[in-house]
């Protein structure tokens, strides 16, 4: 956090009278519209802060820049943390992330900032409570004050075994406005002014179990800056922050920054189900992003995610923006969309307890699990199964693929002929075999009378019972029946099975 707030102090923006001794008031402040380029600096042997004291002369000519950040002060008005900072009268946008100032006529405060965690537009307001003073207005040489300031976060502790988890920041610092004279850098000579802020920090870890909130850990930091305002960088000049003794970082001012038009790239992964994951890799420091995912859908977020309905190919534009201008690339994209199944089955009574299974699941399904309701399963597509004994049973078919899964049931009337069989002499004669209309049953016996005739279709459903009282033939009219396989039962007023079979219905 106190690298941003260093970032974000470099980048305040400051006009000031032509002499060497300048003073800061509420009209020297940035404005919408803004851009700077704030240059990091190899830290080199031989830099020196120089002295306090009037017409100094501060000389980083020899630094040699290494990175650069371009920094947009914007409107709060539409932007993410828009609702956190209510006060905000400038926000400035700068990798993703967007900090909040208040200016009014006596300080300039930092009032916070909203950082994109993961770089999909997922915002996170992280607010000062006292805010940060920047700068107390008026400043001019020999000004000081001191500023206290923090913030705390509580979160979910699930995690780490605790209820809660909280942070506490708080931050004291001593300003003092000790020198001025020439500044020099790479890019010239200045009339500057010279800040020291010396900033004490303490920090504080607590964890809440058991209705208590618990310190788990504290610690107290000590960093010492310097800053050089110059009215023609219209801010910080140069910027130097010292640890245990030593420059640890550097930055100065482009006092005029060329900014280059963006040349638009992304990259993007398919997490299936029609999800895909964009991630921007424009050059020259873009902005302001507009996808069209070729789908009618657009998205203003730097790295968006977003989910296609169907399959297809989808030819997805990225539009790249700065204050220079625009660029736009774009990539043909193959969707393919896997849709949840759906489950259905049919069955084959093949007679004597055995049943063939057949997968009639849409949406390509990839794994197949059947519970045949007499304890046993299957993994297979389209399984055959044997059942030991007479009986309703409930199967279930689970169908699953990437998508997800769905169940489907069918209740069987299962007909074991080999259990509980009569043995007779009995002439059984059904034609024709295949019919499309009228099927024929004809039945020579001296051994039994009064029979029961049962025909099934392939769900297990009776479609005709006809009971037989004497031997003969006998007549059904079937050309209404669905056309299919049918599997007839002969039994006896006992229910013993004496015959059985099936036809074909053309």
């Amino acid at each position: 956090m106190k690298k941003v707030i260093s970032q974000i102090i470099f980048l305040l923006v400051f006009s000031c009278n032509l002499n060497a001794q300048i003073t800061i008031t509420e009209s020297d402040v940035p404005m919408i519209g803004d851009v700077q380029a704030a240059i990091e600096a190899d830290v080199t042997p031989g830099i020196s802060i120089g002295s306090p004291g009037a017409n100094q002369t501060y000389d980083f000519s020899g630094l040699i820049g290494i990175d650069t950040t371009i920094s947009e002060f914007i409107s709060p008005t539409g932007t993410p943390g828009e609702n956190s900072f209510p006060t905000a009268t400038l926000a400035v946008e700068s990798g993703g992330d967007i900090s909040y100032l208040e200016i009014n006529s006596t300080a300039t405060l930092f009032l916070g900032v909203s950082v994109d965690t993961s770089g999909m537009g997922d915002y996170f307001d992280l607010v000062y409570d006292p805010s940060i003073k920047f700068i107390e207005l008026p400043t001019t040489y020999g000004t000081s004050y001191m500023d206290e300031s923090g913030f705390s976060i509580t979160a979910d502790g699930s995690d780490l075994g605790f209820d809660s988890i909280r942070i506490i920041s708080r931050e004291v610092k001593n300003v003092n406005f000790d020198g001025y004279g020439t500044v020099i850098t790479p890019l010239g000579s200045f009339d500057g002014l010279r800040e020291e802020a010396i900033t004490t920090s303490y920090d504080t870890s607590q964890a809440y179990l058991f209705g208590i909130w618990q310190t788990l850990l504290t610690d107290m930091s000590i960093d010492t800056s310097y800053n050089w305002y110059s009215k023609d960088s219209k801010g910080i000049l140069v910027s130097v922050d010292i640890q245990d003794g030593e420059i640890s970082y550097v930055e100065y001012q482009d006092l005029n920054p060329t900014i280059m038009v963006p040349s638009a790239a992304f990259t993007y992964i398919d997490q299936g189900l029609g999800v895909v994951d964009f991630t921007d890799q424009s050059l020259n420091q873009p902005t302001s992003w507009m996808w069209d995912f070729g789908d009618s859908n657009t998205s203003t977020l730097q790295n968006p995610s977003h989910t296609f309905a169907s399959s297809g190919m989808y030819n997805v534009c990225l539009t790249a923006t700065n204050s220079a201008g625009s660029d736009t690339n774009c990539q043909m994209i193959d969707i393919e969309v896997v849709a949840a199944p759906v489950a259905a089955f049919t069955y084959t009574d093949q007679g004597q307890g055995e049943v063939d299974f057949m997968d009639l699941s849409t949406n390509q399904p990839d794994s197949w699990m059947w519970d045949f309701g007499d304890g046993n399963v299957s993994t297979d597509q389209n399984p055959s199964h044997n059942y030991a004994t007479n009986g309703m049973y409930e199967v279930c078919l689970i169908v699953s693929n990437i998508a997800g899964a769905d169940t489907s049931c069918q209740t069987l009337d299962v007909i074991v002929t080999s259990v509980n069989t009569l043995t007779v002499d009995l002439k059984v004669d059904l034609f024709p075999n295949p019919t499309s209309d009228w099927l024929s049953l004809k039945l020579e016996s001296d051994e039994i009378r009064n029979l029961q005739f049962v025909l099934y279709n392939e769900l297990g459903q009776a479609v005709i019972v006809r009971q037989i009282e004497s031997m003969g033939q006998y007549y059904f009219d079937i050309k209404d029946f669905s056309t299919g396989v049918y599997y007839f039962l002969l039994k006896t007023e006992q229910g013993q099975f004496v015959s059985n079979g099936r036809i074909i219905k053309n």
